[in-house]
């Protein structure tokens, strides 16, 4: 309210539209500060976000889908609400892609592999984009690089140690008891990095010599001190009083591609040229869905999980 008690300032924050956009309509003289604006729009969308959905529901019924031609495959996928998009990792570009309207914003050439979103990454809304690409590991503002695109500096790089050549590079984040961190992988050693610098962290999970990591590390989503991954059998790892403890379970899936975990069920979702797979967190086998495909995700929001097969990304409800 102004001062004047006759005028008023409005403020409407659009979130059908592109991202970081503001329509203010101005009733006196008063002027705004558009950089509190902008991270008040990121700080609001962050608390909106639905946090009662349903769990996936393993029927794996279509839903729809989004066609990514001219690019020959999907290699990965997340999304990000600050953004109001879906992200696309393809075998030549990130494609951005309008979240409600499913139409490709902008294309950003990269030859990275795998890639992750690291949500709320500074406090204010705003999310990173994490990138593996051969042992080197990168961090960008996201608005930033969708809006700079190539040009994008990042705003750290940390290389893997004893990186080889021949491992999965795989990129994740977890909050690790009030710590933000960035999970890697090197032949020897799950390494942790500080998410906030690109410095190593101190703790660190040893690998047996045979134990090959197939896919990608996936956060205990129901449970933040806690990661998932698949070497051989499905591996639970547990931070408890400053170590890590593990677990087996017995499982038989082959070599994949995605993993991700549903938040709201607990259940774990496998996706490689075998199909995407059901399971529980005990390694319990659910349900599948047949078709080679490459990464997934599941909307935080909707519950839909979107998967890669081929140039075409699906959604299943």
């Amino acid at each position: 309210m102004a001062q004047d008690e006759s005028a008023v300032t409005l403020t409407l924050f659009d979130f059908r539209i592109k991202f970081n956009t503001v329509h203010q309509h101005h009733f006196d003289d008063q002027d705004t500060d558009n950089n509190s604006l902008t991270c008040n729009f990121g700080m609001l969308k962050q608390k909106l976000r639905s946090k009662n959905r349903l769990a996936f529901s393993n029927k794996f019924e279509w839903e729809g889908e989004i066609d990514c031609s001219p690019d020959k495959e999907i290699y990965d996928v997340r999304i990000s609400s600050t953004c109001s998009c879906i992200l696309a990792l393809t075998d030549s570009a990130f494609l951005v892609i309008d979240y409600s309207t499913h139409q490709i914003r902008t294309r950003i050439k990269t030859d990275c592999l795998y890639f992750t979103i690291e949500e709320d990454y500074d406090g204010l809304g705003n999310d990173a984009l994490l990138t593996n690409r051969m042992g080197v590991v990168s961090k960008y503002d996201l608005k930033r690089f969708i809006h700079e695109k190539e040009e994008c500096k990042p705003l750290w790089n940390y290389s893997i140690p004893d990186h080889g050549g021949f491992i999965c590079d795989t990129v994740n984040w977890m909050n690790l008891d009030g710590r933000r961190l960035v999970i890697v992988l090197s032949q020897t050693h799950i390494h942790f990095i500080d998410s906030a610098f690109g410095m190593v962290a101190d703790t660190g999970i040893p690998l047996e010599n045979d134990n090959f990591v197939s896919g990608c590390i996936e956060v205990d989503r129901t449970n933040k001190n806690a990661i998932y991954f698949l070497a051989g059998s499905l591996n639970r790892y547990e931070y408890v009083n400053g170590d890590w403890i593990g677990k087996q379970h017995e499982i038989s899936l082959g070599t994949t591609d995605g993993l991700f975990m549903d938040k709201v069920s607990g259940n774990l979702y496998f996706s490689g040229f075998q199909g995407v797979y059901a399971v529980k967190n005990t390694g319990e086998f659910l349900g599948k869905h047949d078709g080679s495909c490459s990464g997934l995700c599941i909307d935080d929001k909707s519950g839909l999980m979107y998967v890669g097969f081929g140039n075409m990304l699906t959604i299943l409800r």
